[in-house]
């Protein structure tokens, strides 16, 4: 398996790469997002997305379980040789998943593909950081016998659909070391918000990286930041933080999309 800028992860032939993630909501799965790259100038056969459950391997540590839950077959001529592009794939029987418990997103190649990462590489882009606590990213070289951590520090693009969509939901952010006694800026973010639908955020900071209190701009757990580009208040002199984002929609058919957060400090 290699891995260059750390962007992107290719994998082939018997190589396969997961990401475990934490269901929010209970509902059934039904599409997953996933920024994919197909080798250029390659032959790589069909990919297989697969929708697996977690096994507790100790210390809270969940990798990737042999229990196929559902799965996609993507041919190759669906996925363009560009250099990587967001692909919603449906699952073709939605799954129903459970609050708070983890699962695998797992892709490889149908039938291991072949052994030529150059005729036969596929690639799956990573954030470059840890964006998601809820789960970690994994790999392995025997066919998803045996799988390794990539680290606590990388995450794979991966975003999860389920129906109905829940009225409400929560996404607590990785802790963010900024090395020193800090003075925060602006708290932005990116997002597609449609009409009955809201993005809201708490923020959370420590000098311990342990105690996290979740509050909006006043202080308390009662207000939220809701206005892009807001002054965060109130967590100067802090060292580590953290960002809850609560996304809320009137109508089950539609849902708010979070894609990035920028906090700013210095």
């Amino acid at each position: 398996m290699e891995e260059e800028d750390g962007n992107y992860t290719m994998f082939w032939g018997s190589q396969y790469l997961a990401q475990v993630f934490t269901a929010g909501v209970n509902a059934s799965l039904v599409k997953v997002d996933l920024n994919l790259w197909k080798n250029q100038g390659g032959n790589p056969s069909s990919l297989v997305v697969e929708l697996r459950n977690s096994v507790d391997i100790g210390g809270n540590v969940y990798a990737p379980g042999p229990l196929i839950l559902d799965a996609i077959i993507v041919p190759a001529t669906a996925i363009s040789d560009t250099e990587g592009a967001v692909y919603q794939l449906s699952f073709p029987v939605p799954f129903p998943v459970s609050s708070g418990i983890r699962y695998a997103i797992v892709v490889h190649q149908m039938g291991n593909g072949g052994s030529n990462e150059n005729s036969y590489g596929w690639l799956l882009i990573s954030y470059g950081s840890d964006q998601y606590s809820g789960g970690a990213s994994w790999y392995s070289n025997n066919s998803g016998l045996n799988w390794t951590v990539t680290g606590t520090d990388e995450d794979f693009y991966f975003a999860t659909y389920v129906a109905p969509y829940a009225p409400l939901g929560t996404f607590i952010s990785s802790a963010f070391d900024t090395g020193k006694l800090s003075i925060f800026g602006k708290l932005s973010w990116f997002s597609v918000v449609p009409a009955g639908t809201a993005i809201k955020f708490q923020i959370a900071s420590n000098n311990d990286n342990t105690t996290w209190n979740f509050v909006g701009p006043d202080g308390t757990a009662s207000t939220y930041y809701q206005s892009n580009g807001a002054t965060i208040v109130g967590h100067d002199g802090r060292r580590y933080i953290k960002y809850k984002a609560f996304l809320s929609t009137t109508n089950t058919g539609i849902t708010p999309l979070l894609n990035s957060v920028t906090i700013q400090y210095r």
